[in-house]
């Protein structure tokens, strides 16, 4: 099962943050803390993730909503079949659903990927299960 690496912009670049992944691959989200990965499900058994930063160049710092936006305008060339929303769900007081816009999405699934060190997420685009691996 191949792995279909999707990194956070910073690390390697916008072009990089999206990408398509077939039947059978396995997704993987490196060191999700305060950031997010989001994966919309396509009918043909594809699989579309972004890596969603909280801070990214050309946007003002702490622009969750903005680069939400950004990454899932990069993603919706495909109309999804079901999304999944993976990361934490609280940063401090602040609700991931409210701050990124997430809860307006039709069919999404929330995965909470919460921790002090963040995590690595692996998302198998056959089966559309989950594993969150704790950072240390």
């Amino acid at each position: 099962m191949p792995n279909v690496v999707i990194p956070e912009p910073a690390e390697g670049g916008a072009s990089n943050a999206t990408k398509i992944a077939n039947n059978g691959d396995t997704i993987k989200f490196p060191h999700v803390d305060s950031c997010m990965g989001v994966v919309f499900f396509l009918s043909n058994g594809q699989a579309i993730g972004g890596h969603v930063p909280m801070q990214w160049d050309g946007n003002s710092d702490m622009d969750p909503g903005g680069n939400f936006t950004r990454i899932t305008e990069q993603m919706q060339r495909l109309i999804p079949k079901d999304v999944a929303v993976i990361g934490a769900r609280t940063l401090g007081d602040m609700s991931y659903g409210g701050m990124y816009g997430t809860d307006s999405l039709k069919n999404a699934s929330h995965v909470d990927a919460e921790g002090p060190k963040g995590a690595d997420i692996y998302v198998d685009v056959k089966t559309g299960k989950v594993r969150v691996v704790k950072c240390t």
